[in-house]
């Protein structure tokens, strides 16, 4: 049964302008978000010690070489970077 646009009554009109808009978005803000979620979570990791990080008996070594700052660094880095895939598949891209 149409509506009175023309459209399906179930469809929503606007649902292709919401997706450019989304995308759109993700596509600006996409460096943005990354490196805001890379900084907190280094920043939170630094301002919240615990006793002691359990981590993997294989990712061991990787502290004592580079310096739980460095180990926080990286791992700050590593969120980023996964935070920047997700923000290029919500914005469709392709990883250039």
């Amino acid at each position: 049964m149409l509506n009175g646009s023309g459209h399906l009554a179930t469809e929503r009109p606007f649902k292709k302008k919401e997706n450019f808009m989304i995308k759109k978005f993700f596509s600006i803000a996409k460096f943005p978000i990354s490196i805001v979620v890379g900084g907190y979570a280094y920043f939170w990791l630094i301002n919240n010690p615990q006793e002691s990080y359990p981590i993997p008996i294989i990712l061991y070594w990787i502290p004592d070489v580079i310096g739980w700052n460095g180990f926080f660094i990286l791992l700050g880095i590593l969120a980023g970077l996964i935070t920047l895939g997700i923000c290029l598949s919500l914005a469709g891209e392709d990883e250039d």
